[in-house]
């Protein structure tokens, strides 16, 4: 590559890194001025001075924030002291992922060859945001669904998964809208001895998340209503100090 042709792509990816920013502010800006709109609604019903204060329409908006949260904690309780160690099939799905291209975007494949993440238009940017340092050359050329596979990712064996007992805490805390989970208990079932996070963004992406949002699904669906939640991972701790409701402290990774 010419100096000249450095220079422009240089350019280029300044001009995507302002676009991409652009982007992001927007979504962002959108967000929260929805949440705004949303949580006023809300406190304009709780307050008794509101011309249409009705406090049934808040008892139950907050009502209905407790029950699919509960909801949630208790399907995640069931499955992984229950079912977890016993399902075989995920297992399957579990410890391998491939990097591979298709049409220049750049793709993150589970052991089946299906998409587990957004397309990415260079291989650094995927590796940097999905946070993957580790990966070998794919030596045999090898297409599967259409995908061109570049690289291998061995994650951990998830062969021989032991139970979990009940002794052992999976839900740290719980309000309104989130859940803190720890992932401690699955990690040690699979006598996992790598690095955690990179286990718990595998395990997520190819499968929990997956999990979390059909149950939110069975439960929108039990109203007769389409779902609109999502379950997602928000943030990784090392540790937490809780303190009361909304009153803590994170050591995030």
């Amino acid at each position: 590559m010419t100096a000249a042709e450095k220079r422009e792509r240089i350019s280029e990816l300044k001009k995507k890194i302002e676009e991409t920013k652009a982007d992001y502010d927007r979504a962002k800006a959108m967000q929260l001025a929805l949440k705004l709109v949303i949580n006023g609604t809300y406190g304009a019903f709780a307050h008794p001075k509101f011309v249409l204060s009705n406090s049934h329409i808040a008892n139950a908006i907050t009502a209905q924030g407790r029950d699919v949260i509960q909801y949630m904690l208790k399907k995640i309780e069931h499955y992984f002291y229950n079912e977890w160690h016993l399902d075989k099939d995920v297992h399957k799905k579990l410890g391998i992922e491939y990097i591979a291209e298709k049409d220049n975007k750049y793709y993150l494949l589970n052991i089946n060859g299906e998409n587990v993440n957004y397309p990415h238009d260079n291989l650094d940017e995927m590796l940097n945001k999905l946070n993957i340092s580790k990966f070998s050359l794919f030596e045999d050329k090898k297409e599967l669904n259409g995908f061109n596979i570049l690289y291998n990712r061995k994650i951990g064996d998830f062969s021989n998964v032991k139970k979990i007992s009940n002794d052992c805490p999976i839900i740290i805390y719980g309000d309104t809208d989130s859940l803190y989970i720890t992932f401690t208990p699955m990690v040690e079932s699979t006598g996992y001895k790598g690095d955690e996070l990179e286990w718990i963004l595998h395990v997520n992406r190819i499968f929990v998340e997956k999990l979390y949002n059909s149950w939110l699904n069975e439960y929108a669906a039990s109203f007769g209503v389409k779902n609109l939640h999502i379950f997602e991972l928000e943030t990784i701790n090392r540790s937490a100090l809780h303190i009361q409701k909304k009153n803590y402290i994170n050591n995030v990774v």
